[in-house]
């Protein structure tokens, strides 16, 4: 029996149905086409092999309202056992099961063995979904993935699955861990703009370009990583604000931002005798514990040769480990809680070309680069993901000390006076003792 699909791929998608890869990555412009792809390509591996199909979006109801309507259009009658409206899912008469799935619970996606899974908007899914949830899942049944999108800058697990294909390889990338992205076999990559879509009228892309700003029709039509139309500090440039070195001189006013959290990112910094600013070290650790990261900080000071009494540390005044980084000699300034106003000093810093990142402060580049607005809020709100050097810094320049003179031998009297009262009061572990 002829079984018609009311289906026909345009040239591009039927590029990427031919493709035998076992991950395949899309980057598309809007109107693309890449839904209509999922959904069918879904369709066609499901009709091919019996087995488990997800097509995952960043959300259920996303997922729901994107693919549920479309799925039943295209999954014919000659071929559907049962719709499960309940369960967003599709029993096919070969044995097949296709299920809508959402990866904002990643607890309800486990234990399951999957032959194939569609990951759409995969910039959006929170953080381990892949890693410790979906890929585990496809390795019993050797089932292959497909990750689709719209760009949202490079600081994400869309960009990183793209470039794992040999064509699209970026040496200098780095992850949140430090750690590079390797490309492999197994992969492969495609981008594709609005305007490969044969069916989408020249006339409205044209008109978009005119009504649109360059920056949101490059990401949004043209498929482009390079301008995210959400990003902070466009004032800066890596042409002007990355150094190679710097000689550090110990008359130099020297600040240290401390961020806390699972992800401890301290940023080191100093103002030279012409006021300008530089980021000359940094310490980007994950789930390490305050002792640790507080030696690290000192070894850090002590190889520089920086006096440490004319350090200054900046904190959350909202950590809950503040007193911590005391107990081991850290004593910190809290720092003003007013994002708006630590967002502007860091961005009239770059405006005036007086703040630089010396090149190996890798995760202070990365991040400043990929640090974007929440365009959901509804007030100025930075995305509260993959910033904390961005915060760290922040620290430093939403304080009033900088721009006062400093007693380095009178705020050493008073560090001293409180450790010892902590010492005697108690009140900290042994471990963690100043020395």
């Amino acid at each position: 029996m002829k079984i018609v699909i009311p289906y026909r791929p345009h040239t591009f998608q039927k590029i990427v149905h031919e493709d035998n890869h076992r991950y395949r990555t899309m980057i598309c412009g809007r109107r693309f086409g890449k839904t209509i792809f999922a959904i069918n390509e879904i369709l066609k591996k499901a009709l091919l092999k019996k087995g488990i199909y997800w097509y995952i979006a960043p959300f259920y109801g996303q997922a729901k309202e994107i693919a549920w309507n479309m799925l039943k259009k295209y999954a014919v009658t000659e071929i559907v056992e049962k719709f499960n409206e309940v369960d967003l899912a599709v029993n096919l008469k070969n044995g097949s099961i296709i299920k809508l799935k959402g990866a904002d619970k990643p607890d309800s996606l486990r234990g399951v063995g999957l032959d194939g899974v569609i990951l759409d908007e995969f910039a959006d899914f929170k953080k381990n979904v892949w890693d410790l949830v979906i890929r585990p899942a496809l390795t019993d049944t050797n089932g292959w993935a497909i990750f689709l999108g719209t760009p949202k800058g490079k600081l994400n697990q869309l960009y990183e699955m793209f470039i794992r294909d040999f064509k699209y390889e970026d040496t200098k990338y780095l992850n949140l861990n430090c750690v590079p992205i390797l490309p492999h076999p197994d992969y492969s990559s495609y981008k594709f703009k609005t305007s490969d879509n044969p069916y989408i009228l020249r006339e409205e892309i044209e008109s978009a370009k005119l009504e649109l700003s360059l920056e949101y029709f490059s990401q949004e039509y043209e498929a482009s990583f390079e301008n995210y139309t959400g990003i902070i500090y466009k004032e800066f440039d890596t042409s002007k604000h990355i150094i190679e070195n710097l000689d550090l001189e110990p008359w130099w006013n020297y600040y240290v931002g401390i961020d806390t959290g699972r992800y401890s990112a301290i940023t080191f910094l100093v103002k030279d005798n012409e006021g300008k600013e530089y980021v000359f070290d940094e310490i980007y650790d994950f789930d390490s514990k305050v002792f640790d990261i507080c030696e690290k900080i000192k070894y850090i000071i002590n190889k520089y040769r920086i006096d440490f009494k004319r350090v200054n540390f900046f904190i959350d005044s909202a950590s809950q480990v503040k007193r911590e980084y005391e107990a081991n000699g850290i004593f910190c300034i809290d720092s003003q809680k007013d994002i708006e106003n630590q967002i502007n000093q860091v961005r009239n810093r770059f405006a005036n070309n007086s703040l630089f990142f010396l090149e190996r402060c890798r995760m202070h580049i990365i991040e400043h680069q990929g640090y974007v607005w929440d365009i959901k809020s509804k007030k100025p709100m930075p995305v509260k993901e993959n910033d904390h050097t961005c915060s760290s810094l922040q620290y430093i320049f939403s304080t009033y000390h900088l721009s006062k003179a400093i007693n380095y031998d009178e705020i050493y009297k008073q560090k001293q006076t409180i450790i010892y009262k902590a010492i005697h009061e108690n009140k900290f572990k042994k471990r963690n003792r100043f020395s």
